[in-house]
């Protein structure tokens, strides 16, 4: 007699299959969502990264004065500049990077006018601020020997000199270059918490 139906046996065990089918495929979605997850992350951070060092780099190469100021931190420094490069549409801004000291946040400031930190209360709705990483543990620019440039016979500061400051930081130096152009190596070194690897930007200008 021909059969024309499943065993209850053939059944369960057709169950069980398609139960583990289920179960493996599932395990391996979750396993792609989570590879995604973490490749958006990557790429997110690197999208970042890409972002202040273009930053960075157009505000110090674009400079007219470059300016670094030391705080009782040595971890960290503050960067003042006079630059073409604008956020808001501003000729020649003065842009200031500095880190709160409370929240950890790099912080770039832009005017019209010289900035001084800290930020008098009149100035404040006239300066643009934009926070630009955060969970900063490190923020140093350190400058490399003077070569003067094939187009101009100006001369160097002596290594170390530097212009007392007004910013009313407390017990600071600015080392400044302006006038006649010569070229300096900088190297920006900025780490987060975050960021497995630091930022690290080397400027000859």
């Amino acid at each position: 007699m021909k059969r024309t139906a499943f065993t209850l046996m053939e059944l369960l065990i057709s169950v069980v299959l398609i139960a583990m089918l289920a179960l493996f495929l599932y395990g391996a979605l979750g396993g792609t969502r989570a590879s995604n997850v973490t490749m958006k992350s990557h790429a997110d951070a690197q999208s970042k990264r890409l972002k202040q060092y273009a930053l960075f780099y157009r505000d110090c190469v674009e400079s007219y004065a470059f300016g670094v100021l030391a705080t009782n931190d040595k971890h960290y420094q503050v960067l003042q500049l006079q630059t073409k490069n604008s956020l808001y549409g501003i000729a020649a801004p003065y842009v200031t990077y500095f880190v709160h000291a409370e929240t950890l946040q790099l912080v770039r400031l832009e005017a019209a006018f010289p900035i001084t930190l800290p930020v008098p209360y009149d100035d404040r709705e006239r300066i643009h601020v934009s926070i630009i990483d955060s969970d900063v543990t490190d923020f140093n620019i350190y400058t490399g020997k003077v070569q003067e440039t094939a187009e101009s016979n100006a001369t160097a500061l002596p290594p170390g000199s530097a212009v007392p400051s007004d910013t009313g930081a407390g017990d600071t130096t600015q080392s400044l270059k302006s006038g006649p152009r010569t070229i300096k190596t900088h190297l920006l070194y900025l780490k987060t918490k975050a960021a497995q690897q630091p930022l690290l930007m080397e400027l000859a200008f």
